[in-house]
């Protein structure tokens, strides 16, 4: 390290440091002593290794001058502190008598709060949450979006009410159909429950559509854990039609009869829900 001849009142004065190697991925912090006067100095605030000495230690002349340097790894695994240089007298300069018009060096938690602002206004600040935003360029605002994100996955409940005999399920959620529809085809497939008279009795399994008197007539198909008993024979389905209609299990098989309309059609889509019905039995049993 490099300093001039030193004087008491200097401001400006600067000290010029040579590091080896292994300092190259290291933190470094100037420390300044001069009798009871002690500064720090962060390498944010020096250029090309040279770090102008806090003006506060050179007030009193007759002390020497010591000086020192910290480095630490980012992740704390290295440390390396060197011994403190003396960089010789402060001797007396010239006074008008007048204190120094330079301005206080900041603290060490002031030099922190510094290059805290200094990130926050940089170029790269991004303004808006996307999917756009990066580890490499925006970490912060990319664990911030992701947990935002992680939000709308949130389980689905479309709410109903059962009649007195477990007939009929009467769905009171608005836009039903178009919120099962969206969560089946959201990518991070949420979990789509059936609320009735304020439990949970069944969930989504599947999807699918009938041909409808105005057409094409979506269906989904809600579930119930053989656990919930409506009816002597468990697992329960219900069907909830685009139009917002609803069909409980327990009669279903009169709906899908042999001589009711549309026969071959009603006992393909009884088969789909037999099937789905043994697919739940069988993950419930694993479970």
């Amino acid at each position: 390290m490099q300093a001039d001849v030193l004087t008491s009142g200097m401001v400006g004065a600067e000290v010029e440091f040579s590091f080896s190697d292994e300092w190259d991925a290291l933190i470094k912090t100037a420390v300044f002593i001069a009798g009871e006067e002690k500064r720090v100095v962060l390498e944010a605030k020096w250029h090309d290794n040279i770090c102008a000495i806090p003006h506060e230690c050179l007030a009193d002349p007759e002390l020497h001058l010591l000086v020192g340097v910290y480095g630490t790894a980012a992740d704390g695994s290295l440390v390396i502190p060197t011994v403190y240089a003396d960089l010789g007298m402060i001797w007396v300069g010239t006074s008008p008598d007048a204190e120094s018009g330079a301005a206080a060096t900041p603290a060490l938690w002031e030099q922190l709060q510094a290059q805290i602002n200094l990130k926050e206004n940089a170029a790269n600040k991004v303004t808006s949450l996307s999917p756009s935003c990066t580890d490499a360029q925006y970490p912060s605002a990319k664990a911030v979006y992701e947990a935002i994100d992680s939000l709308a996955s949130l389980p689905v409940v479309i709410e109903g009410a059962i009649s007195a005999d477990n007939s009929e399920v009467t769905i009171s959620t608005e836009n039903a159909w178009q919120k099962v529809y969206d969560a089946w085809n959201d990518e991070r497939h949420p979990l789509v429950m059936l609320r009735v008279d304020g439990e949970v009795i069944a969930y989504l399994s599947g999807l699918s559509s009938v041909d409808g008197p105005s057409g094409p007539l979506g269906l989904a198909l809600f579930s119930t854990p053989s656990s919930y008993l409506l009816s002597s024979t468990p697992p329960h389905c219900i069907w909830l039609f685009e139009d917002g209609t609803s069909i409980f299990m327990s009669s279903l098989d009169t709906h899908m009869s042999d001589v009711s309309d549309g026969a071959v059609e009603n006992r393909v889509i009884k088969a789909y829900v037999d099937e789905q019905v043994g697919n739940i039995n069988t993950l419930l049993a694993a479970i």
